[in-house]
């Protein structure tokens, strides 16, 4: 999950910070593969190690807090459910 936020993030930068290179840029008019092409060479060379790391971050924190976070909302659901009973 980390690389595909991290890649969406980017697209704002790269359209607008890098508009007119000639190996990493966008320009009005690209084919989709020359497109695909450029923003690829973009995203490895500036975000790339950023968001492997962003992205390891993020399975290590679900080992380590996933099963704590589930017995605390399990828990939490047991003390806020109810039952409506009718009187009759």
């Amino acid at each position: 999950m980390g690389w595909v936020v991290g890649a969406l993030w980017d697209i704002q930068d790269w359209v607008t910070i890098y508009r007119g290179n000639p190996t990493l840029g966008w320009e009005p008019g690209m084919s989709a593969a020359t497109t695909l092409v450029h923003f690829g060479r973009f995203y490895v060379v500036t975000s790339l190690a950023y968001d492997t790391f962003r992205a390891v971050g993020n399975v290590i924190m679900v080992l380590l807090l996933g099963a704590p976070v589930l017995a605390a909302l399990s828990r939490l659901q047991a003390r806020l459910s109810f039952e409506i009973v009718s009187q009759t």
